[in-house]
């Protein structure tokens, strides 16, 4: 969970499972296309990851909120999206890995 600041607001938004399903239910996507769109700047998916983010932790919390960001709370939102998708994501396991054989 992060802290995230719209119209002068502070939340917490998450990423996780729950917010993946109701995104890509929300815009009829699979999980690689929304994760392609977010890289891409879509902005129904992140005004999507956004709301879906905030909402659970924030049940007041309303799309209008989304919708009257500026443009520079949008680009400050879309850079924690990236934030949050980096630390949701496994990270790989260095220590199990086996040695190559050597011919």
């Amino acid at each position: 969970m992060q802290k995230i600041k719209i119209n002068g607001k502070e939340y917490n938004i998450s990423f996780n499972f729950g917010v993946i399903k109701r995104v890509t239910k929300e815009c009829n996507c699979t999980t690689p296309e929304m994760i392609a769109k977010l890289s891409e700047g879509d902005l129904d998916i992140i005004s999507s990851v956004l709301y879906h983010g905030i909402k659970p932790n924030h049940p007041d919390f309303e799309q209008k909120e989304v919708d009257a960001l500026s443009l520079v709370e949008l680009f400050a939102s879309f850079n924690t999206i990236g934030q949050l998708m980096n630390n949701s994501m496994p990270k790989a396991d260095t220590s199990k890995k086996t040695p190559k054989k050597k011919k």
